[in-house]
């Protein structure tokens, strides 16, 4: 759990540095927030709240109703939660009876949690196969230590690598169309870029590869199109961007003078929420918020790993 929480550290320290002054390519965006209108948005994020110095709980906010529920899971520290594709489950990272950092399953409402993985690496990031047959995810199991891709069954058991190297792989996004899982890399001290590893050859190819910063935590669109991460490739500032998987094509979302990353598409692919001190949301590429805003804030408390369903 000592590396897992220590990458944490490490790129919570990042973000905080990149909370520069905004320049005129970016705008004041987290200044002009207001709360969605009612009945635009609708289904459930799930997020995780810090509660104290290495401590963290799962959260799920009902989108319709407002309602928001602590979810009571095994484990003082949570990370990275994520909705299997049904919206039945939720994945995440918790500290298992050993004390490491493992992938649980629970029921959509907290039940039934059970841990998947075990073994003396750190385990996190989880992301469901389209079926939902299946986890991928990262981990330090590997005899040098090193964070590589693994997956594992739905309900655990056989563990398969997917990538190996010198690299350091983290943040697994699984295309829902299958085939092929979009992750964060880097060798060194090189900055991180996304890579796609395909499932059944482990065969990898490098997407991006901006000198200029850092890409991480990847998300696929529901329909596959798009890839959504943060980068600091601008102003050294975490800013959101997509990626067209197939063109290479990348955009910035928008200018925002807020520190923004983990974004995650709506299930219809029209929104993307994302985690600056609190979760908000912008419009999906070439949209716009119905009521002419930049960005809607949907809680006032510190949120991480936003998690979409339906």
């Amino acid at each position: 759990m000592k590396r897992s929480r220590l990458l944490i550290a490490v790129l919570t320290l990042g973000l905080l540095a990149g909370a520069c002054s905004p320049t005129h390519e970016r705008r004041p965006v987290s200044l002009r927030e207001v709360a969605p209108p009612e009945g635009e948005l609708s289904g459930k994020i799930a997020y995780v709240s810090e509660t104290g110095v290495g401590t963290s709980v799962l959260v799920v906010q009902d989108l319709v109703s407002g309602d928001v529920n602590e979810l009571d899971v095994p484990g003082a520290f949570i990370d990275s939660p994520e909705w299997s594709p049904d919206g039945t489950r939720l994945a995440y990272a918790s500290a298992g009876d050993d004390g490491i950092m493992h992938i649980w399953v629970a029921n959509a409402d907290g039940g039934s949690a059970k841990q998947i993985t075990d073994g003396k690496g750190s385990d996190d990031y989880p992301t469901f196969s389209p079926d939902g047959s299946e986890i991928a995810f990262a981990s330090t199991r590997a005899s040098d230590g090193s964070w590589h891709l693994y997956k594992t069954g739905i309900g655990g058991g056989t563990v398969e690598q997917l990538t190996s190297g010198t690299s350091e792989d983290v943040y697994p996004t699984w295309d829902p169309n299958g085939g092929r899982i979009v992750y964060s890399s880097k060798t060194g001290d090189s900055d991180y870029s996304l890579y796609s590893v395909d499932v059944a050859s482990g065969s990898t190819e490098r997407l991006t590869d901006d000198p200029a910063g850092t890409d991480l935590f990847p998300s696929f669109s529901p329909d596959g199109s798009k890839v959504a991460f943060a980068s600091t490739r601008l102003d050294e500032v975490w800013q959101i961007y997509t990626l067209d998987p197939v063109s290479g094509d990348v955009e910035r979302l928008i200018g925002s003078d807020s520190s923004d990353r983990h974004p995650v598409f709506s299930p219809d692919g029209k929104y993307i929420a994302i985690a600056t001190d609190h979760l908000a949301v912008y419009a999906g590429p070439g949209g716009e918020l119905s009521d002419g805003k930049l960005r809607w804030r949907l809680t006032d408390e510190p949120a991480l790993s936003p998690t979409w369903t339906s």
